[in-house]
C-alpha cells in the first residue's frame, strides 16, 4: 500500500491533463483527519501506473508499478587477442606477471591494438637489447637475452595470430 498525500497531489494536477485528479480520487482509498480528506491510499503499482499515465512520455510506464531497468549486459567483453595478450601467458607460464608498477599491460594492448604485423616490424622495440623486455628485466633484476627474448615474441606473434579475434 502506498499513502500520497492530497498536498502532493493538489500540486501536480495543475500540471496534468484533465482527468488526473478525478481518476486519482475513483482509484485510491480516502484517508480523512477531523472530517477532511488528506491523503489517498493505493494498491502497490496503481498509483505509479496512474502518474505514468498522465506524465508525458511515460507510457511505457503503465504494465509495471516502477520504470523497467536497463537492461544488464549480455556479453562479456571478449578476451584480449594477439600478440601481447600471448606474450604476457608465456611469461606467466615462466613466472613473470605484471605489477602495479610495470607498463606490461600497457604495452600488451598497444601490441595487440597495432597488430600482428606491427610487432614483427617492431621486433628490437619490443624485444630487443634496449627494448620493452630489457627495460623491464633491469627493473626487476632479471638477466636479459635479446636472443631469448625475441624467441619469446615470435612464439607469442605465432599464438597471437592463431587467437580468434587478433588483429594481422
Amino acid at each position: 500500500m502506498l499513502t500520497v498525500p492530497m498536498l502532493l497531489i493538489n500540486q501536480a494536477a495543475p500540471n496534468k491533463p484533465a482527468g488526473y485528479k478525478e481518476e486519482l480520487l475513483a482509484a485510491g482509498e480516502p484517508v480523512e483527519k477531523d472530517g477532511r480528506l488528506v491523503a489517498l491510499r493505493f494498491e502497490d503499482g496503481v498509483y505509479h501506473n496512474l502518474r505514468a499515465k498522465y506524465s508525458p512520455g511515460a507510457s511505457e510506464y503503465l504494465v509495471g508499478a516502477r520504470p523497467p531497468e536497463p537492461p544488464k549486459p549480455t556479453q562479456k567483453a571478449p578476451p584480449p587477442a594477439g600478440a601481447g595478450a600471448a606474450l604476457k601467458a608465456l611469461l606467466k607460464l615462466i613466472g613473470i606477471t605484471s605489477s602495479p608498477t610495470c607498463r606490461c599491460n600497457t604495452r600488451a594492448r598497444i601490441m595487440d591494438e597495432q597488430g600482428l604485423q606491427w610487432c614483427r616490424d617492431n621486433e628490437e622495440l619490443i624485444a630487443g637489447a634496449s627494448g620493452w623486455l630489457s627495460e623491464e628485466a633491469a627493473k626487476r633484476h632479471l638477466p636479459y637475452s635479446a636472443f631469448a627474448g625475441k624467441k619469446l615474441l615470435k612464439l607469442a606473434i605465432y599464438r597471437g595470430s592463431k587467437t580468434p579475434g587478433a588483429r594481422p
